[in-house]
């Protein structure tokens, strides 16, 4: 994983992460989608809707939240960004 510096595109948040990922659906907790990486790491936020779909190889950027409390009892919550289809 690469965490990006302050140089980098304004639109990438600061020290965000760059991934590769599958989208993952639980069922569990009322059922949720979540993003395995490619190094293991489960993540829960949001997913826009077009990518919601069992299985698809995602890639884009990301930032574990640290300030919020989740009720999953599965992954970090995270914000996710320029999250696309490979």
């Amino acid at each position: 994983m690469e965490t990006l510096s302050s140089t980098h595109s304004s639109d990438v948040p600061k020290n965000s992460t760059a991934f590769t990922g599958k989208v993952v659906f639980n069922e569990f907790e009322g059922g949720f989608w979540g993003i395995i990486t490619s190094d293991g790491q489960k993540l829960h936020g949001l997913i826009k809707p077009n990518l919601q779909k069992k299985d698809l190889v995602v890639s884009g950027f990301y930032i574990i939240k640290t300030d919020v409390i989740s009720m999953r009892m599965w992954g970090k919550p995270a914000s996710f960004s320029n999250l696309k289809a490979q």
